[in-house]
């Protein structure tokens, strides 16, 4: 039990460690958003304000409502128009209620492992972001696969960011909304608010990887008592 805290306790103070180094980054990330990211979906590092203006890409989901446990459903970020393209991007599925700002469900994807990677961006919910892993000009489009857990999740969309250059960026990009058929609510008729200015999203950012500090170091407090009382 002694070896499993510790691991456990390194692991995290690991994780902490690179996320403040993303974090006082000033470069853009071409290995895919860090996950000082997974709260916000800003990013931090290209050190500008997001694009407020209709994003020149479309998220297209296929597969609802959803009616049972582990159901698939099939993503596609395109962009709408030539010459348009990205080179980044991070997309999640959210609540469509706000209650809670936690990604929903998980991702996978096939035969794009050369663009594509999936990020654990909440400790109980593995799988549930997916990003890019390289700095690769699209022209037309990327796709990939969500399932819903094994608990109705609500009604649900799916919001990305998509970065088209260093200093062009959009994060205001949604899906429509994907009723669950269990949920007896209507479909709201907006999504929820996003970040959209530098400052604000830094201290959101901050806000994530203090969180992480203090888990660590009581994770570390915690293996420290027992090896006093092992």
């Amino acid at each position: 039990m002694l070896q499993m805290v510790l691991l456990h306790s390194v692991g995290v103070v690991g994780v902490v460690v690179v996320l403040l180094q993303t974090t006082a980054s000033v470069t853009a990330y071409p290995n895919g958003a860090p996950d000082s990211t997974c709260l916000s979906m800003f990013p931090v590092g290209h050190r500008v304000n997001a694009m407020t203006s209709s994003p020149p890409f479309a998220l297209e989901v296929t597969g609802g409502p959803l009616t049972f446990p582990n159901q698939s459903l099939t993503v596609t970020l395109r962009v709408k128009r030539d010459p348009d393209h990205f080179v980044g991007m991070l997309v999640q599925a959210r609540m469509a209620d706000c209650y809670s700002d936690k990604p929903v469900g998980s991702f996978y994807f096939q035969g794009e492992g050369n663009f594509l990677k999936v990020m654990d961006c909440h400790i109980e919910r593995p799988r549930s972001a997916v990003s890019h892993n390289a700095s690769v000009k699209r022209t037309n489009k990327v796709q990939f696969f969500w399932l819903s857990p094994m608990s109705p999740p609500g009604h649900i969309y799916f919001r990305a960011t998509v970065v088209k250059n260093v200093t062009t960026f959009w994060t205001n990009v949604f899906s429509e909304m994907v009723q669950d058929a269990s949920d007896s609510r209507p479909l709201p008729r907006h999504h929820c608010d996003v970040c959209t200015r530098l400052a604000a999203c830094s201290a959101s950012s901050l806000a994530a990887v203090t969180s992480l500090v203090t888990a660590a170091l009581c994770c570390l407090s915690f293996a420290r008592v027992v090896v006093m009382h092992g």
